[in-house]
């Protein structure tokens, strides 16, 4: 197994199919706050109330609760779970996304994250490369373990044309 200089894992695929089913430990993110709200819906021109009045958090801004930081002292970055199993290939393209929210998100709120390799693919030739798709889903909650929403990811992991 090695590493690329992008932190992408690659091995053989009986290795990355041997992790199907494992996840990753929670990782919490920062607490929602109303400024970055009214930063982001400014920035957008996004005028709803709910956002500006009402302490509402919009569905676009999910993962910038919990967002990692570039850099900080005495700090690891968390890593993308689909990156960091051994697999041939060592380029990445997201290839689709669905999100299912539980419950919303309030300034207030702090949120964690657990990933679980769901599914590895056959190979597959497109025009990106051969390699294989990877699904994983990752549990998006409250530190209270209150469901905020479940988003299911399909990343292609390839070796260039």
């Amino acid at each position: 197994m090695s590493t690329s200089k992008y932190t992408i894992v690659t091995g053989p695929i009986e290795e990355g199919r041997a992790r199907i089913g494992e996840s990753t430990k929670p990782r919490t993110g920062i607490e929602v706050s109303e400024a970055l709200i009214k930063l982001t819906c400014g920035t957008v021109r996004d005028g709803n109330p709910r956002y500006w009045q009402d302490g509402e958090s919009p569905p676009g801004m999910l993962y910038t609760w919990l967002q990692d930081y570039p850099w900080a002292p005495n700090h690891t970055r968390a890593r993308v779970l689909a990156t960091q199993i051994p697999l041939p290939g060592g380029s990445v393209a997201n290839a689709g996304q669905k999100v299912e929210f539980h419950d919303t998100v309030r300034v207030g709120d702090r949120l964690s994250v657990t990933e679980t390799l769901v599914s590895i693919s056959d190979e597959k030739k497109t025009p990106l490369g051969v390699g294989h798709f990877v699904v994983t889903r990752a549990d998006i909650s409250r530190v209270d373990g209150s469901a905020i929403a479940t988003v299911t990811n399909t990343l292609f992991r390839y070796n260039q044309a």
